[in-house]
């Protein structure tokens, strides 16, 4: 294993992930206050700090991988109840925010997902919310899925297939 760089953070991170822009290599980490942090990989800078749900923590952040409008974007999914999808502009390296979803209750998004069809899956507790992009003013769909409370959301086969895992032991597909 080889250290590429250190990164000097100001807050707790609570969650990160790894994502490639074209040519570019980036790592997003996001803070418990809502933050949102763009690391350069190939310079071993920070380009942007941004606060994008305004105090709440962030619990997940997914690259999207599965359609092709969304490409270059992440979803962040946070403990205000809302979901964030994000766009990298490269010629700058910022951000622009692509849509905002609600799940119209007070409940804490535990972890996001991206399906096929434009389709985007946020965890609550024990419930699935189902986004449509283009109708994305509230859920089209809401699913008990979890007794107890769910833990990952995984996407399979390019998006086809959403598997949930949860404390109550059970695989939902």
């Amino acid at each position: 294993m080889h250290l590429h760089g250190r990164y000097e953070l100001q807050q707790n991170i609570t969650c990160m992930c790894v994502m490639s822009f074209t040519k570019n290599k980036y790592l997003v980490t996001a803070s418990e206050h809502g933050d949102v942090m763009l690391w350069d990989l190939d310079t071993m800078e920070k380009s942007e700090d941004i606060n994008i749900h305004n105090g709440h923590q962030i619990n997940d952040i997914k690259e999207c991988k599965v359609n092709f409008r969304l490409r270059g974007c992440f979803i962040t999914g946070s403990s205000d109840g809302s979901m964030k999808i994000m766009s990298l502009r490269l010629d700058n390296s910022s951000l622009a925010e692509v849509a905002h979803l609600k799940c119209g209750l007070k409940e804490e998004l535990i972890a996001v997902a991206e399906l096929r069809n434009y389709t985007i899956v946020g965890a609550s507790r024990t419930k699935l919310f189902y986004w449509e992009l283009d109708r994305c003013e509230k859920p089209v769909k809401i699913k008990n899925s979890h007794t107890m409370p769910i833990y990952r959301l995984i996407t399979v086969d390019d998006g086809l297939f959403l598997l949930s895992v949860g404390k109550d032991g059970k695989l939902g597909v």
